[in-house]
């Protein structure tokens, strides 16, 4: 692991990537493909997110397969629910496999927006993790909100340790400017066991972030997150893991706990109406191999959904993944299945209390 000192210039220009999550929703782009290629011969068009996360996706995942196959794989980016339905719906559907959050997909189902997937094309079916094998999805990576503070203003004896200091600890705070996760963490701070999360009690949580809604700084996004830790703007905060380890490799004086992280994953799916079914379910396969993932695994901060995975990372590796055997106890497991469900109302309701 590196451990080389950044400037706060060199880690501001290189915030964007860090962040992983810059790329903002906007207008869909009609990708190039390479005339009228053969059905599932490619390019597969294949939407994921940026940054950090997407330059290893490319040289660890990607251009192997691309070595290997043949297949051109056009990486590009973000995945969005919205633009998935529209791509469905409009019969104009430019990504043919999509990096979905779990909440998306058990979303998009409902909608029928995915297409089913052939496990025997795929295979890998008993090497992934419980829930990993769905109708029209495999689970990809898992991710991962920390509580993180800067070193000058904490040590790790004085730190906040859990979601209850979030809330008891003086100072400005930062968590994501959305009910979702937010709430989470509100509950888990008011002393609800983490067995008992779901179905979330939205007015508690409100009530609970009521109490300090006054020193809470709302971030849209990781980039902004973590410019908030590393300049001291606030003193602790709800920040997206995998940046923060990055940033922490990078050399800046922040640390974490693991104590009730976040987990949730991403699943692979291929939006009905691509036209290179195939050769996308061939980068599926890729994609949840264990080789693959020990090396996607071995040089960013994402947990595998392989289990065999681990046997292709370096010896402690797995210590500093929320899917790790030592951390994995430590976290807290969204339910992606209730924000499906839930989602619109819950985030309506978030909204109305941020104005308020």
């Amino acid at each position: 692991m590196k451990n080389k000192k950044v400037t706060r210039r060199s880690f501001l220009k290189q915030g964007a990537a860090a962040a992983g999550v810059l790329a903002a929703s906007g207008p869909l782009v009609l990708l190039p493909r390479k005339g009228e290629a053969a059905a599932d011969k490619g390019p597969v068009v294949f939407c994921t997110y940026g940054g950090p996360y997407g330059e290893n996706m490319q040289k660890y995942v990607i251009d192997p397969f691309v070595k290997k196959t043949g297949i051109e794989v056009i990486r590009t980016s973000t995945p969005r629910f919205a633009k998935i339905k529209a791509m469905v719906d409009t019969g104009n559907v430019e990504w043919d496999v999509v990096d979905a959050e779990a909440r998306v997909y058990f979303r998009g189902m409902k909608l029928n927006l995915f297409t089913p997937l052939d496990w025997a094309v795929i295979g890998h079916k008993n090497e992934l993790v419980p829930g990993g094998v769905v109708s029209a999805g495999a689970a990809n990576v898992f991710y991962h909100i920390v509580l993180a503070w800067h070193k000058s203003k904490y040590s790790r004896e004085t730190a906040p340790k859990s979601w209850a200091d979030f809330f008891r600890f003086s100072g400005k705070r930062t968590t994501r400017n959305e009910a979702y996760e937010t709430l989470e963490i509100a509950l888990l701070g008011d002393g609800v066991p983490k067995e008992k999360l779901y179905p979330l009690d939205v007015e508690r949580a409100l009530r609970k972030l009521s109490t300090v809604k006054k020193d809470i700084i709302f971030w849209a996004n990781t980039k902004m997150a973590l410019d908030l830790i590393v300049s001291n703007e606030v003193d602790f905060g709800a920040v997206t893991g995998g940046p923060i380890q990055k940033t922490i490799e990078m050399g800046e004086p922040i640390d974490f706990t693991w104590n009730q992280a976040l987990v949730g994953n991403d699943y692979l799916v291929i939006p009905r109406g691509s036209k290179q079914v195939g050769a996308a379910m061939k980068f599926i396969s890729h994609c949840m191999d264990p080789e693959v993932q020990g090396s996607f695994s071995t040089h960013y901060y994402m947990g595998p959904s392989n289990t065999k995975a681990f046997d292709f990372m370096p010896k402690g590796r797995e210590d500093v993944l929320c899917t790790g055997p030592k951390v994995r106890p430590l976290t807290v497991f969204k339910n992606a299945k209730y924000w499906a469900d839930n989602e619109e109302a819950v985030e309506k309701r978030f909204e109305k209390w941020m104005t308020s």
